[in-house]
């Protein structure tokens, strides 16, 4: 069974699976500063792993074989599941 939710969501300990990465209200088509392009760039893509050790804001996720800190509103945008 797979279960859908934002990564602020998850729980320490599992590793889920990224879904989708979401647009904020103040993305734009290839804007240069936006966060979701920020975020695919950090390799957050659909697919991929992720495990999250730390909960809280900001959270600690590991994607791959290295770790990141996220804020929650970050989080918020990553679509997950397991």
């Amino acid at each position: 069974m797979n279960w859908k939710m934002r990564l602020d969501e998850g729980k320490i300990g599992i590793e889920y699976r990224i879904v989708e990465v979401s647009k904020g209200k103040e993305c734009k088509e290839d804007c240069p500063v936006c966060l979701r392009l920020r975020m695919l760039e950090f390799g957050l893509l659909k697919g991929e792993k992720v495990l999250i050790e730390r909960g809280g804001n900001p959270m600690v996720v590991k994607i791959g074989d290295w770790k990141m800190g996220m804020r929650k509103e970050e989080a918020e945008r990553v679509k997950i599941e397991i």
